[in-house]
């Protein structure tokens, strides 16, 4: 939608893309060329509150998007017109147990430097993160009736701890729990949204365990999966850092599952230029 003053809100990452796309971009002097008739705009909607729980997996292969994470969180006010009704909690996958790391609050600034101080450390407790993320998200929902919620899941879903005791991986009960965690979501209409870092493969190797099993907790759980490939090379390298065109899926996931399961209460699209 074109922006127009006093109607909608300018909406600055299509504006710069829009931009970018009609050639107003000059590489070799790094300079844009933005007039008013480029500009982007917000809808203006009415619609209820929101609750959205990050839960950070922050092994390996996710770390690379923490950063990314950071940065949307820190424009979320703009991408989504976040007030200070909506509120936003962060849940670490870190140890032996799941920590949280902020309860819902509307101070994102808090959330941001906590998701940037994550390191890399430890197993990975899945089945413990989305239980604590069901419970913040009740919690809010009795404080705040009518309010709408969405938890978002990084993760390449890999739990932890294993037994090896099974000879199937999907009988351990790390794997086992997190499922049925998962189907909580879907039994009390939470909506979820799994973002999974994995390795790239070729047409004819199966899925990981870790695609696998962000497929089955998408499934179980009512929530829309967005995978994140990267090319496969030794346990040692280190993941790429995510590109433009990632972030821009992990934004459009975000703002999909706003509008189409009304998680924000009425269609909160990211509208962009005619």
């Amino acid at each position: 939608m074109h922006y127009r003053r006093g109607e909608n809100i300018i909406a600055p990452f299509y504006t710069v893309l829009g931009a970018i796309n009609r050639g107003k971009y000059d590489l070799k002097s790094k300079i844009f060329s933005i007039g008013e008739d480029d500009f982007a705009g917000w809808q203006r909607l009415e619609r209820e509150n929101l609750t959205m729980v990050m839960v950070i997996d922050v092994s390996n292969s996710t770390y690379p998007y923490v950063k990314v994470f950071a940065d949307i969180l820190s424009n979320l006010t703009e991408y989504f017109k976040m007030t200070k009704q909506d509120r936003i909690g962060l849940i670490s996958l870190q140890g032996t147990q799941a920590k949280v790391m902020n309860h819902p609050t509307f101070n994102y600034r808090i959330v941001t430097g906590n998701l940037l101080k994550l390191k890399v450390h430890g197993e990975t407790p899945l089945a413990d993160g989305l239980l604590k993320a069901r419970a913040m998200v009740r919690l809010e929902q009795y404080r705040k009736p009518g309010s709408k919620n969405l938890v978002m899941l990084l993760s390449d879903c890999y739990p932890e701890p294993l037994t090896g005791l099974y000879e199937d991986l999907f009988d351990e009960p790390a794997y086992r729990d997190a499922i049925r965690a998962a189907a909580l979501f879907r039994k009390e209409r939470i909506s979820l949204l799994v973002i999974n870092p994995t390795f790239g493969r070729t047409d004819d190797q199966k899925l990981s365990p870790g695609e696998r099993l962000a497929q089955r907790i998408v499934q179980e759980g009512g929530g829309k999966l967005i995978t994140l490939q990267r090319a496969r090379g030794t346990m040692d390298d280190a993941y790429a850092a995510p590109s433009g065109a990632e972030i821009r899926m992990i934004i459009h996931g975000i703002e999909e599952m706003f509008g189409k399961t009304d998680t924000m209460g009425s269609n909160l699209h990211m509208l962009q230029n005619r």
